[in-house]
C-alpha cells in the first residue's frame, strides 16, 4: 500500500495505517485460504511494537472474521446480475 492510499484508508477509517493492514491481512487469509492463519497471526505479531501487539491482534482477527462472513455468505441476485455484466464485457 503505498502512502497515499494509507493516508486515505487512515483518515477515512479512522484507524492507523497498521491496523488497516493487520485487517486486511486478516480478511485475506480467510478469503483466499492460501496462508495458514496461526502463520499469519504470528508474522503479525513479530511485526510490530509490543505496545500495539493487542491492538494488531484484535483487529487481524477482526478482519479473519469478516473474511469467514463474506466466503460463507450465500451469493445474492444481484452478485449473479454483476457476475454477468462483466461476463459479457
Amino acid at each position: 500500500m503505498g502512502p497515499l492510499e494509507c493516508l486515505l484508508l487512515s483518515y477515512f477509517s479512522k484507524m492507523p495505517c497498521q491496523q488497516i493492514n493487520s485487517v486486511m491481512a486478516g480478511f485475506f487469509t480467510a478469503v483466499t485460504n492460501l496462508l495458514n492463519a496461526d502463520a499469519v497471526r504470528k508474522t503479525a505479531a513479530d511485526s510490530v511494537l509490543k505496545s500495539f501487539l493487542d491492538l494488531n491482534l484484535k483487529v487481524f482477527e477482526k478482519g479473519l472474521e469478516y473474511g469467514a462472513i463474506v466466503v460463507s455468505a450465500p451469493a445474492s441476485f444481484a452478485d449473479a446480475e454483476l457476475q454477468m455484466e462483466y461476463a459479457l464485457e
